[in-house]
């Protein structure tokens, strides 16, 4: 059994963010890799708390755990992270078209984090 059973979970939803954000913008689009941002970022979380817990850790809020993460080196102290959290709750209480295309256009950013992040859980494994 998998030591942090959502990894794998936050593994493939990032590489089908990466995908969604490699294609041609429509509305559609925009719409599907905002979902797969949500998805990456809650299982971005999850595998942070399983690793954190692993480690003696509890944490109980994402920027509780972003803020442990920081602490122990699994992740840098970029403030980017806590924005994350911001654009990821304002999507899901707010849904508005303007707010849509800005978290869009730092989707990009968004997946380097993740990606080092994943880094970094597997050089824990």
């Amino acid at each position: 059994m998998d030591k942090f059973p959502t990894f794998a979970s936050f593994k493939k939803a990032v590489s089908r963010l990466e995908e969604s954000v490699s294609k041609e913008k429509t509305a559609e689009r925009r719409d599907y890799a905002l979902m797969r941002f949500q998805l990456s970022f809650d299982t971005a979380i999850k595998s942070t708390k399983n690793y954190l817990r692993s480690q003696g850790q509890e944490c109980y809020t994402a920027k509780q755990c972003l803020r442990s993460a920081f602490q122990v080196g699994l992740i840098d102290n970029d403030p980017t992270w806590l924005q994350m959290v911001d654009d990821r709750n304002d999507i899901i209480h707010s849904y508005d078209e303007d707010i849509a295309n800005t978290i869009y256009g730092k989707l990009g950013a968004y997946l380097e984090l993740f990606n080092k992040l994943i880094n970094a859980l597997e050089e824990q494994h």
